[in-house]
């Protein structure tokens, strides 16, 4: 026969067959083939008239015409079979799958040497890659390789949400995360989880337009010093330990919130962030002055019944949520003291 002097006529390369989750696969009957199914040619081995066919039982079919080379090669005859394939991938389920399994149960085949197609239907997910191996009967040499994969299909995007938007004392604000689902798969990483913050940022109203117009100024009349605070071990001016003084409140609350739940809020933090020293005379210590935290919350309260406050987005990978405003659930940040006017009631 003329095709026993050839054994290159049909090569032992590889031919992959590639199908998304929603083509190749278990479909349900709502399902189409999409144009994921894509195949690509071996070396010696044409193929030739590809259909995607989806059939009744909702089962999706590939069907190829394949050539032989010469195409005067006569007195021959083909057989099929299916098999695990031996190459390891990072993409498998387990470096082990579907060993014990028989891969006719995930891929049937019908090999029509008439009409010279071949037609493969997947029955259900796979998570390794199935080898149709097509060999000449009369040479056994002669033989080429169908690769077969199943393509991840993502089930269920996930999500990360805020389980919390309110600043409590001694609490974090967590973030849940939903791991997306997928299916099971011989090809298509699964991206690892990439939950982050969007841009922190102020949102203004009318009455407090900016992250500055919560903060009031820093009063030292009266101060033997007028001029000069202690702040966080420092001697600076008043406008500059304001200055300060938001920046470092502004950054707590952000690393708060960016912490992604680790991080927890105490009260006393924020309220040292804004705590400052009066510089006293020579003969006087310098006296601790926190009204500054006490204001800012009182109006940062007003600013976010107005609308306003501390706003965030996630970002799960690359969509991102609705907006987050965050609020404080605590009265206040102290109390200074008490004035009485009376001390003293007659009956």
């Amino acid at each position: 026969m003329n095709l026993k002097l050839k054994t290159t006529i049909v090569s032992a390369s590889i031919l992959s067959l590639f199908a998304t989750a929603t083509s190749f696969s278990l479909l349900k009957s709502h399902d189409k083939p999409s144009d994921g199914f894509q195949i690509s040619e071996a070396f010696n081995l044409n193929l030739t008239n590809r259909k995607l066919v989806q059939g009744e039982n909702g089962l999706t079919t590939i069907i190829c015409n394949y050539q032989i080379n010469p195409i005067e090669a006569d007195d021959y005859s083909f057989s099929g079979f299916l098999n695990w394939s031996n190459k390891e991938s990072n993409e498998y389920e387990t470096a082990s799958w579907g060993s014990d399994e028989n891969p006719e149960d995930y891929v049937s085949y019908k090999l029509n040497e008439n009409d010279k197609t071949i037609a493969l239907t997947c029955l259900k997910p796979f998570g390794r890659t199935i080898v149709f191996t097509l060999v000449c009967k009369e040479n056994t040499a002669v033989k080429a390789n169908i690769n077969i994969d199943y393509v991840r299909k993502e089930l269920d995007k996930g999500s990360a949400v805020l389980t919390s938007t309110e600043f409590k004392d001694n609490q974090n604000l967590p973030l849940k995360i939903v791991t997306p689902t997928y299916s099971i798969g011989s090809k298509g990483v699964i991206p690892e989880l990439q939950a982050t913050f969007d841009a922190i940022s102020y949102k203004g109203t009318t009455q407090f337009r900016s992250w500055e117009d919560l903060f009031p100024t820093i009063d030292l009349s009266g101060c033997y010093d007028t001029t000069y605070v202690e702040y966080k071990g420092e001697n600076m001016t008043k406008t500059n330990a304001r200055a300060k003084m938001m920046d470092n409140a502004f950054m707590y609350l952000k690393n708060t919130i960016a912490s992604k739940g680790s991080k927890i809020f105490k009260v006393e933090e924020l309220v040292n962030e804004m705590t400052y020293y009066k510089k006293g005379n020579p003969y006087t210590s310098a006296c601790k002055y926190t009204s500054v935290a006490s204001s800012f919350i009182f109006n940062y309260k007003k600013a976010y019944t107005g609308g306003g406050g501390l706003i965030t987005k996630v970002n799960y990978n690359g969509v991102k949520s609705d907006e987050y405003r965050f609020s404080f659930s605590f009265k206040s940040a102290n109390i200074t003291n008490i004035t009485i006017d009376k001390y003293q009631v007659d009956f």
